[in-house]
C-alpha cells in the first residue's frame, strides 16, 4: 500500500526532500536545478534557495522543515487569550469588542474570531416584557395551563371549539407602502427609484376582534370620542358578540362558550369591574342576569 504522507506536506517541503535525495545520489546542484524545473515548472524554488538548502544538507542538516522563528506568534488566538475573553464577557455581559481588544491587547478582528468561532457567543438585545412575574404568578399560570390540558384530554376538539378569543389593536387610516413591496426591476445604467418617507397617518381607531376555531366572529371599531371601559366591554359582549354567536354558531351557547382575553375589563353583576391576565369567562344560553358568570382561573 502506497504511503500518502507526502501528499500532506507543502510543495516547498517536497522539493527539499528531492534536493536531499539527489544530493545523496551524488548529483551536482546544477543537475538538481534542471530536474526540479522539469517536474515543478513555475512552482520550482528559486535557484538561490536550492543552493542554500543544498549547502545545509551537505553540512549535515536532516530536517526539511522551516526553523522556528523568534518573535510574536503568528496569531493572537491563543488559549490564554480565549480564556481572558471568556472571563471578561462573563464578568460584564455588555462589554464591547473594542473594550475587549484594548483590555487584552489583541486586535478587534482576533477578538471577533475568539467570540464567534471559539466561544460561540452571540450578542442579543434585551427583550421587553410587560411585567416581572413573581413565583406565585408563574405557579398560577402553570396550574391554569395544566387545567386546560386536562380538559382538552377529557373533551378533545370539542373543548377547543368552545373557546372565543378577543383582542384589541390600533388600525391606522393609512399604511404606507413597504420597502419590499416597492421593489422594481431596472437596468445597470437606469437611475435608482426613489420614494419619500411617509409616516403613519395620525388618524387611527381602536379595533376589537373576536375569533374562534372557524375564523373571525366580530370586528368592532371604537367610535370617536369614546373610551374603552368595563361598561364598553360589557355592552360589546351582550349586545354584539352574544347575539352573533346565537344566530351564526347555533348550538355553541348550549355547550358553554369560553371567552379568552389577554387583559380584560368586564362588568360583572352590573357594578364590579373584574381584571385578569388570564380569565376564561363561561356563559350559557340562559343569560338571565347580566354577566352573572362563572369564572375559571
Amino acid at each position: 500500500m502506497a504511503d500518502n504522507s507526502v501528499d500532506s506536506v507543502s510543495l516547498q517541503c517536497e522539493q527539499r526532500i528531492v534536493i536531499k535525495f539527489l544530493l545523496k545520489e551524488g548529483n551536482p546542484v546544477v543537475e538538481i536545478v534542471k530536474r526540479l524545473k522539469a517536474v515543478f515548472a513555475k512552482a520550482t524554488l528559486s535557484i538561490s534557495t536550492i543552493y542554500e538548502w543544498a549547502k545545509r544538507f551537505k553540512e549535515g542538516r536532516t530536517s526539511v522543515d522551516d526553523d522556528k522563528r523568534a518573535g510574536a506568534p503568528g496569531t493572537a488566538v491563543t488559549r490564554d487569550n480565549i480564556t481572558a475573553v471568556d472571563l471578561a464577557i462573563k464578568k460584564n455581559r455588555r462589554i464591547s469588542v473594542l473594550e475587549l481588544s484594548s483590555n487584552i491587547g489583541v486586535s478587534a478582528g482576533s477578538v471577533d474570531t475568539i467570540i464567534y468561532e471559539h466561544l460561540l457567543y452571540s450578542k442579543v438585545t434585551t427583550r421587553w416584557v410587560p411585567k416581572m412575574l413573581t413565583e406565585q404568578h408563574k405557579q398560577v399560570r402553570v396550574s391554569t395551563c395544566q387545567q386546560l390540558l386536562d380538559r382538552f384530554s377529557a373533551e378533545g376538539e370539542t373543548f377547543l371549539e368552545r373557546i372565543v378569543t378577543g383582542d384589541e389593536t390600533w388600525v391606522h387610516h393609512y399604511t404606507p407602502e413597504t420597502k419590499r413591496s416597492s421593489m422594481e426591476w431596472k437596468h445597470v445604467t437606469s437611475p435608482s427609484p426613489r420614494k419619500f418617507r411617509v409616516q403613519l397617518s395620525a388618524g387611527k381607531v381602536m379595533t376589537t376582534v373576536f375569533w374562534e376555531i372557524k375564523g373571525v366572529l366580530l370586528l368592532d371599531f371604537l367610535q370617536c370620542n369614546h373610551t374603552v371601559t368595563g361598561q364598553h366591554y360589557s355592552d360589546q359582549l351582550e349586545e354584539q358578540l352574544h347575539p352573533f354567536i346565537r344566530s351564526k354558531r347555533r348550538g355553541l351557547l348550549s355547550k358553554g362558550v369560553m371567552i379568552h382575553w389577554n387583559t380584560i375589563y368586564i362588568i360583572s353583576k352590573m357594578d364590579s369591574i373584574i381584571y385578569s391576565s388570564l380569565y376564561f369567562i363561561i356563559w350559557n344560553s340562559i343569560w338571565k342576569d347580566k354577566f352573572n358568570l362563572d369564572y375559571e382561573i
